[in-house]
This record gives structure tokens, sequence and C-alpha cells, in this order.
């Protein structure tokens, strides 16, 4: 049986899984910081963080289709990048 802290804890770290743009995005940049999104995980985010930003891996989470970003994709391209351009251009990074 957990504590009320673990549980906290799990409901934190789990709107942060489940959501884009989550609370502690929107309180960094209430206070001034700066986004900046990326999609390889070879990514050294230590200089995004050395730079004073806050690093944001790019996924695809709640993507319900690519029918915006198949204009720029041919049906052969890998979903993930398609799934995440659609929602770009459907404006749900626009926290970044």
């Amino acid at each position: 049986m957990g504590t009320g802290l673990e549980s906290k804890a799990f409901e934190v770290i789990s709107e942060a899984a489940n959501t884009l743009a989550n609370p502690e995005i929107q309180k960094w940049k209430g206070n001034g910081g700066r986004v900046i999104g990326y999609f390889c995980s070879a990514m050294p985010v230590e200089m995004i963080t050395a730079a004073g930003m806050l690093p944001f891996r790019i996924r695809a989470t709640g993507s319900q289709g690519t029918e915006l970003s198949d204009a720029f994709f041919s049906a052969i391209n890998c979903t993930f990048p398609r799934h995440a351009f659609n929602m770009a251009l459907k404006g749900e990074f626009d926290f970044l």
C-alpha cells in the first residue's frame, strides 16, 4: 500500500506522460522560460538545459490520424513523424 506522497508523485508523472502541454511546462513558460522540442533520443538535452531552456521530447501522444500531414509525406514514411507533423499542423505543439 502506497503513501499519499507516492500517489501524488504518480499522479504528477502520469499527467506529464499523458498530456503534451502539462502544468509543469505551463509554469515554466509562465515564469518566462523557453521550451525547445526535439525528436532524437541522441539529442544532448544537457546543452538545451545549459542554454537555460526546457527540453521537450516530441511525441505523438493522443494523435488520432495523419489527414493533414499526408499531403507532405508519402504513405511509405514512418507513421511517427507523420503523426507528430499532423499534430504540429493542428497547433498542438504551440507551447514550444
